[in-house]
């Protein structure tokens, strides 16, 4: 149980990773990956189609019998129903795999809508100028002196304060 929650743990904890790297690279870059992995999803789909269309034409029973021609055998009907159940589990077997293709495939098309759309709201927002760049990066350097002395003075404050009390609680004891 302890190694499940730590496999679950782990395996969260790459999704995100992989999430969070997707959607730090810039719109366009993502865009153009989701594209080239689209484009290996329908290649390996059409694939799955053609084998699927394969084995509907061999599970056939004349086909199933044309195969098994050259076999001799004192049970052909067994070796047939054999073969039939052989060619049958091959093809649930790559009909899921198809289903679980072909759902990736709609997954990307949903992801490229989205990554164009972002694409382009990205690209119709306005540039800063390098006058505007320069005072954040001047104002950041600013502030960070100012930051440190503002948590300086906050400790000091609830130091002093920490003292005063233990002060006051030693005077009321005596």
């Amino acid at each position: 149980m302890k190694y499940k929650l730590g496999f679950l743990a782990f395996s969260i904890l790459l999704l995100t990773t992989h999430a969070l790297a997707q959607q730090s690279m810039p719109p366009e870059e993502r865009l153009e990956k989701i594209r080239l992995e689209l484009i290996d999803v329908q290649g390996k789909e059409e694939f799955l189609r053609t084998r699927v269309h394969q084995l509907d034409e061999d599970i056939k029973p004349e086909n199933i019998a044309r195969s098994l021609a050259g076999f001799g055998s004192t049970k052909p009907e067994e070796l047939r129903e054999f073969r039939r159940r052989q060619l049958e589990t091959e093809r649930k077997s790559v009909s899921q795999q198809l289903e679980t293709v072909s759902a990736r495939r709609l997954q990307l098309e949903a992801e490229i809508a989205l990554a164009g759309t972002q694409a382009y709201h990205e690209s119709a927002q306005p540039k800063t100028s390098s006058v505007l760049q320069a005072f954040v990066a001047r104002s950041a350097h600013t502030s960070r002196p100012l930051l440190i002395g503002l948590v300086a003075g906050v400790l000091a404050v609830l130091g002093g304060a920490i003292f005063l009390i233990r002060r006051y609680k030693t005077s009321q004891k005596q």
